[in-house]
């Protein structure tokens, strides 16, 4: 029988219930739980050669209690030799004092342990000794032939066994510290299961520690666990031999036998400053060598990028900060082909080149510190800078020490290498097609890239496990007043905080139990920070961030985060006994529910303690109405907020004169955002409303989980997610009471037949809702007079990939996790008020670039004109929805004048048919006519 054909049997004679089962076999370990008596815990027995099975030898260790330590120790050396599994599992039923019958039932099947498996360990141990005896003749006949040549050389060769028989050493520690380390993992994951379940072994969960995840993420791992850790062990076994041998200035060695952390001494200078400083620095405190620390993710390596710390010497400026954050050790910077030497020989050749030694710093001095020049904050400041990607404060005034680290990087090449090299196109892109999403699907991107929702997330949760850790000890750092105010106005902490206040959301940040974690930490660490005076004023100095339109403070943009929490424990209605859901999915939304709920209470309190002291009022605003406790309100005050923060051009008084006119671009921008979203106490008409009463009447009871999701959809946007720009912005409304009923209104891009118009839609959420996609419905079609686009029929319908009306790409269908509100509408924005909508037609792609395509697009582009004129201006302006009538009718105002400008062009274009433009001048006339009557 095969090892196989012995785990099956094992694992379907364990099934009945025995103290030892769960075998599994992982890579050259086979592991098994025990649980007898006071012995519990893993066995794991790794096999030599398990190509020859069951005559190998293997090593036999235990992770558990003390009494399974003892008896697998007193059985190890029994299975050095011979390790066929009945055997061992003989052997331990007999030094736990099983029960015949039980061990006998185990072993069914598997012929007499004490007979056929003997007798092949004793015939294997003669084998052994037979072969050993052969080789020892022959290696003596080979010596005796390498006297004759050369008597010199016998005494070098015995010098360099004797060398590599150390390292051999060396390296099976390691290897073996390693499995231990792998199975201990193991042991972690299967203890927790419930022993009465059947004994199939369950994978491990994405969770507590992802560094037990083998699979990569965002780069192909190609190797096994264990491959990846004999890679990393003959890199560090050739680095030790070649300093011993002499032959080069880098001293390598792993702590504790952890073959993922090596120790690095470097010594061998070039003729540079910081040579002649690395010589003073042995003057006064007796060494002369850079000393590193590399980590590397546990059985991931090549494929995912080691990190390099510096222990000492402490340089001057931020060379340390730029060589521990080097590009080179990101996904997107790692190269799996270069080894280990090759990254230490840049560390050290970018430190020649841009490094001096701080000679006066006392921490360069070993006696005082130990632990090296570095703090471990100063050190996890870097590791958070590589992670987040985020620019510090420090590469202002060092601009050119830190782009010019990306020198050192081949792009192409390291794209090619960690995901693959582009898939080429299985035909030629003729420039047309489909735009992507739109519901038919498209040839202009075909044979690209597409979007890998599971790795995406991977990578993600990785490196969310990586900020946890690093934030905490950053945290630490602070309570014990170990901080300074300089490190953190230099650093990338400010910027990483602002980035993830300013651009987070509580639907991203509560999309995965790790993201929730990860942003607890933040909040921690920033509560942290501004307990210390000197630190929450750095906290709230101005940042010039990428991404802001201005400068901004972390304090303030905690501002915008803090909304979307009040917001959240508004809308999200939480039950008083969650126990009394009877449907287990609800039972799950209504915890996952409190834990939003818990996260938006600590928001708030972290909020609290951190305020900024008032600002002081702004200069000339326009005059706001007497403030109610609505959510209309809410949102008005945090444009208010920013408002205040703005220059004070952009402030803008409501014009008296009647003529038009318009205003610039970001005060227009401005004024439309305080209207952007907000929440009614009802959407009169709704499309839905009427239609699906039998799912408001089901809503009543437990949809737990969509009130949650679009809750934190609400919260979203009224944190600022909603785009706005003069071309085109997106407004947004909830019912309060209903939350599954939206409306959302667009206005038509610049340089489109829609341009300036102004475009409703109805939103259903069903209750299924976000396992299922959205039902949308266009208002804007003039009583059905009007198909506005192929994909916007004129009762309304919207074809759109990710509203399941046609299948798309991965990356382009609903997906319950990440797909939102604001993405349909942002893809309706993007992919179907486009200039050629007559391209969208199915089949039509094939006539685009030609005279006739572009003689028909412009024939369809001047009915959507006509449409656009007469039902998303006129009418709006006359009969708009009550809840949209403000924002209308102020879109109207603040671009009086170059709306009539845009018509007048549309009228006069050369190339109209004379119906068309006779029609124009008409809705031209009637337009200005409606103009007239609206108000700021």
């Amino acid at each position: 029988m095969t090892l196989r054909d012995h785990l099956a049997k094992l694992n379907a004679n364990a099934a009945c219930g025995s103290a030892l089962n769960k075998f599994r076999l992982d890579e050259d370990t086979v592991t098994f739980c025990v649980a007898h008596g006071n012995a519990r815990g893993l066995v794991s027995i790794s096999l030599m050669e398990p190509s020859r099975y069951p005559q190998t030898g293997a090593l036999m260790f235990a992770d558990g209690t003390d009494e399974l330590t003892r008896v697998v120790e007193s059985c190890s050396s029994k299975v050095s030799e011979v390790a066929a599994l009945p055997e061992v599992i003989r052997l331990i039923g007999d030094a736990l004092s099983l029960a015949p019958s039980v061990l006998s039932m185990l072993l069914t099947g598997l012929g007499e342990a004490g007979g056929q498996y003997s007798a092949a360990a004793s015939s294997s141990r003669k084998r052994s000794l037979e072969d050993r005896a052969s080789d020892e003749e022959e290696e003596s006949l080979s010596n005796d032939e390498d006297e004759e040549d050369d008597e010199h050389m016998n005494y070098g060769l015995e010098k360099g066994a004797e060398l590599e028989n150390q390292l051999l050493r060396l390296r099976h520690q390691w290897e073996l510290k390693d499995q231990q380390r792998r199975c201990a993992a193991n042991w972690e994951d299967t203890k927790v299961q419930d022993e009465t379940k059947p004994l199939a072994y369950q994978p491990r969960r994405m969770g507590s520690d992802m560094k037990k995840n083998h699979s990569p993420c965002g780069a192909h791992q190609i190797f096994t666990a264990a491959e990846a850790t004999r890679m990393l062990c003959n890199e560090l076994f050739d680095l030790m031999k070649e300093h011993a041998e002499g032959f080069y200035g880098v001293k390598a060695e792993c702590i504790d036998n952890d073959i993922h952390i090596w120790r690095v001494a470097i010594s061998d200078f070039n003729q540079s400053p910081l040579r002649a400083d690395m010589q003073a620095l042995k003057a006064r405190y007796g060494y002369a060598e850079l000393q590193l620390e590399l980590n590397f993710m546990p059985d991931m390596y090549p494929c995912y990028p080691a990190y390099v710390k510096i222990i000492r010497p402490r340089f001057l400026g931020a060379a340390a900060e730029a060589t521990m954050s080097h590009p080179v050790m990101t996904l997107q910077g790692w190269d799996p082909l270069k080894r280990v030497k090759w990254l230490i020989r840049l560390v050290q050749s970018f430190l020649e080149r841009h490094a001096r030694v701080a000679l006066d710093d006392p921490r360069n001095d070993p006696d005082r510190y130990p632990d090296g020049a570095y703090t471990s904050c100063e050190h996890a400041l870097s590791r958070l800078e590589l992670l987040a990607g985020v620019r510090p404060v420090w590469a202002t005034t060092h601009s050119e020490l830190y782009e010019g680290r990306t020198a050192d990087i081949d792009t192409n090449r390291i794209r090619e290498l960690n995901f693959g090299k582009p898939r080429k196109l299985d035909r030629p892109n003729r420039g047309g097609g489909w735009e992507a999403g739109v519901g038919y699907g498209h040839t202009g991107t075909e044979g690209g890239a597409v979007w890998d929702v599971k790795a995406t997330a991977k990578a993600q949760a990785l490196q969310d496990v990586e900020m946890r850790e690093m934030l905490a000890i950053v945290t630490a750092a602070a309570l014990r007043g170990e901080v300074a105010a300089d490190t953190v106005a230099s650093s990338c902490l400010r910027p990483l905080l602002w980035q993830e206040l300013h651009t987070g959301s509580l639907l991203e940040v509560s999309s995965r139990p790790e993201r929730i974690s990860t942003f607890v930490s933040m909040l921690s660490l920033l509560k942290a920070l501004g307990a210390r005076p000197q630190l929450h004023s750095v906290l709230a100095q101005p940042l010039h961030a990428r991404g802001a339109s201005q400068p901004s403070s972390v304090l303030h943009a905690m501002g915008a985060v803090k909304r979307q929490a009040e917001f959240f424990a508004a809308k999200s209605k939480i039950p008083s006994t969650p126990g009394s859901s009877t449907d287990e999915a609800d039972s799950d939304a209504l915890a996952d529910t409190q834990a939003i709920a818990d996260l938006c209470a600590q928001i708030i309190s972290v909020a609290a303690s951190v305020a900024p002291p008032p600002s002081p009022p702004p200069a000339p605003a326009p005059p706001t109405p007497t403030p109610v406790a609505t959510p209309r309100t809410t949102r008005q005050a945090a444009a208010a907020e920013r408002s205040a923060a703005s220059a004070a051009s952009a402030a803008l008084a409501p014009p008296v004169e009647d003529e038009a006119v318009s205003v610039p671009s970001d005060a227009y921008v401005e004024k439309m955002t305080e209207l952007q979203f907000c929440a009614e106490p009802s959407l009169p008409f709704h499309h839905y409303e009427l239609k699906q009463k039998a799912d408001v009447d089901f809503a009543g009871n437990n949809l737990v989980a969509r009130t949650k999701r679009l809750a934190l959809e609400a919260s979203d946007m009224l944190g600022g997610a909603l785009p706005a720009t003069v071309s085109s912005t997106i407004w947004a409304r909830v019912n309060e009471g209903k939350m599954q009923f939206w409306r959302a209104m667009i206005s038509g891009p610049e340089g489109t037949p829609y341009s300036a118009g102004m475009f409703v839609f109805d939103i259903f959420c069903p209750a299924e809702y976000p396992n299922v996609a959205p039902k949308v419905n266009l208002v804007t079609t003039g009583g059905g007079s009007v198909r506005f686009n192929p994909n916007l029929y004129n009762n309304g319908t919207v074809c759109l990939s990710l509203l399941g009306t046609w299948p798309g790409d991965q990356g382009e269908s609903w997906q319950p996790k990440t797909s939102t509100l604001l993405q349909v509408l942002m893809s309706i924005q993007a992919l179907i008020l486009v200039p050629d909508p007559f391209f969208n037609e199915p089949g039509y792609e094939r006539v685009r670039n030609t005279p006739e395509g572009d003689q028909r697009s412009r024939k369809y582009n001047e009915t959507i004109r006509e449409g656009t004129v007469r039902f998303a201006m006129i009418e709006q302006i006359r009969r708009p929805l009550p809840e949209l009538k403000k924002t209308i009718h102020r879109h109207f105002y603040l671009r009086k004048a170059a709306i009539l400008q845009q018509v007048q062009e549309w009228a006069s274009d050369s190339r109209n048919s004379q119906y068309h433009a006779d029609n124009m001048r008409l809705l031209y006339q009637s337009l200005e006519s409606a103009l007239a009557s609206v108000t700021y």
